[in-house]
Order: structure tokens, then sequence, then C-alpha cells
């Protein structure tokens, strides 16, 4: 009978330790190899709107995003953000991409990030990357 308990209870924690490996995995940003950045204006949550009016390919603004993703800064609570400024999709050398809502804050402010895949968590980043993004796109 202990046995069946065992078996039982082990069962029943096994999705719990699943689900927790995966959040941990998901709340990460992929910033390596960065191959082309694509920007388009946003239309609304959880999907990159393909009109794109820029594509980076150049070293210094892929680094500008490498470094932007690298030093993204995870926010805890609930997230309640008014419809994203931008769309980002990122591409990467082994051919994956992935998709950022942009939020780009005044000169001196910071800026926040959302996966498009994972709209319950935001990233900010520094008043100094906000800068770099507003000289970019001007």
């Amino acid at each position: 009978m202990k046995k069946y308990l065992i078996i039982i209870l082990a069962f029943m924690l096994l999705p719990a330790v699943l689900m927790g490996c995966q959040s941990s995995a998901d709340s990460t940003l992929n910033y390596g190899d960065i191959t082309e950045v694509r920007i388009s204006e946003s239309t609304d949550f959880a999907k990159v709107d393909p009109n794109y009016f820029e594509i980076y390919q150049d070293e210094d603004s892929l680094l500008l995003f490498t470094d932007l993703l690298k030093n993204a800064s995870k926010e805890e609570g609930i997230v309640d953000m008014i419809k994203p400024e931008y769309d980002l999709k990122i591409l990467y050398k082994d051919e994956n991409d992935q998709g950022f809502h942009l939020w780009v804050g005044e000169s001196g402010e910071k800026s926040a990030l959302m996966k498009v895949d994972d709209t319950h968590t935001i990233y900010t980043v520094s008043a100094e990357a906000t800068d770099k993004l507003i000289a970019l796109f001007e």
C-alpha cells in the first residue's frame, strides 16, 4: 500500500516540477549571434507586424540590440501595458528568430521589452540604452 501511495504522489508532483522548469527557461532572453533585426510599428499584442520600416544588419546596430537583450532586467509583478510602439523580429545565426514588443522611453528614461509569446512578462533596459535606441531610430 505504501508503494502505491509513493507512486501516486510522484505522479502528482511531476507536473509541478516540469512546469517550474519550463517557466524559468521561458523567462530568459536569447541575445547571442544576432544576424538581423527587423522593426515595424506595432499593431497589437502577441504578434509582430510584418510591415518592417527598418532592417538592421550592420555590426554596430546588432551589437546595440545584443547589449539591449543581454542587459535587460526582468520585472516582477503583473504586467499592464499600453499598446506597444514597435515590434522587433530578431533573427539569429542558427536560423531561429524571436519577436518582441518595444516601448521606447524618453531620453534619460528606461525602455521596456516584452516577448511576443509571453505577454505576462516585461524587461526593462537602461536609460543609456534608451538614448542609443532613440539615436538609432532617428
